[in-house]
């Protein structure tokens, strides 16, 4: 598998919202869990379930998909767009889900049911997808309709032989601030093969060596 050259995992934020929505009304769906984070070995099956809520005062139409993404700069974003040169992350392939087509009534919610079929041969390491439920309107004439979508990250892990590398790749402090706050930067690079959270503790102390 080709070493990740994304900055370390940030998906703290997993609320993918693709704000594309209608010119005239948006109707008010949401989606939970916005995250799961999975783990499973070559050959697998693994089910889970999410709920997504119409709470517009109409029915709504709703259409699932899958799809793959993958990380985008530093500030956590994703990408709904697969490099085609790299599939090696690719799990969209592997979702099956059921309703795929439906309407929620108003003020109330329906449970989809996602499977993900892990292949015998499935390569170790991550594999993101997202699954996206889009609002499908009745197209209004004179009027330009884009397409309301909220989704759920799948975060897959795959037993196997892993490679997680994780560095500091840069950590920065003002030399001299005589009052605070003091901006701490610290960015991390994940060249591994599947997503980290780096957790820890930052310890300053003055020049006396006090905390």
């Amino acid at each position: 598998m080709e070493p990740s050259k994304s900055i370390a995992y940030f998906f703290l934020a997993a609320l993918l919202i693709l704000t594309l929505q209608t010119a005239q009304t948006a109707k008010a769906v949401s989606m939970s869990p916005l995250t799961f984070e999975l783990a499973a070995n070559p050959g697998d099956t693994v089910t889970n379930v999410l709920k997504i809520t119409n709470t517009d005062p109409n029915p709504t139409n709703i259409v699932i998909e899958v799809e793959d993404f993958t990380a985008v700069g530093e500030e956590g974003q994703v990408s709904l767009q697969q490099d085609e040169n790299n599939l090696s992350y690719s799990l969209a392939s592997w979702v099956t889900v059921s309703p795929n087509v439906f309407t929620i009534p108003a003020q109330d919610s329906r449970t989809v049911e996602f499977t993900i079929n892990v292949p015998p041969d499935a390569e170790p390491g991550g594999h993101y997808g997202s699954v996206l439920a889009t609002v499908s309107a009745a197209p209004t004439p004179g009027a330009v309709t884009v397409a309301q979508k909220v989704g759920s990250l799948l975060l897959m892990n795959v037993a196997g032989d892993v490679d997680e590398k994780l560095h500091i790749a840069e950590f920065s402090v003002e030399r001299f601030s005589e009052y605070g706050p003091v901006t701490i930067l610290s960015r991390f690079e994940n060249t591994g093969t599947v997503h980290l959270k780096p957790r820890g503790f930052i310890f300053i102390k003055n020049m006396m060596g006090r905390e």
